[in-house]
């Protein structure tokens, strides 16, 4: 449900940017520190293009996530 209502905020948001309604993280505007997601983004792109240590000063979760998901992956496809 957190997860969901992020992403309805975000695309609200992003709508209606060039008005001046962008407001960023709503968990980060209301309890004034970054929500386990800041950064994520700028986190897996630096991690996709290599440079491993950016990604984890951006988001520490987001290289440690990719590792859980890969493992996933493989160990789906090895059952298949």
């Amino acid at each position: 449900v957190a997860c969901a209502s992020g992403y309805v905020w975000l695309a609200a948001s992003s709508m209606h940017a060039e008005e001046g309604v962008w407001r960023g993280c709503l968990f980060k505007q209301f309890f004034h520190i970054p929500c386990p997601a800041c950064g994520s983004t700028r986190a897996l792109i630096a991690l996709c293009q290599g440079h491993w240590k950016e990604s984890l000063l951006l988001n520490e979760w987001c290289l440690t996530g990719s590792i859980d998901v890969a493992g996933s992956w493989v160990d789906f496809i090895g059952y298949h």
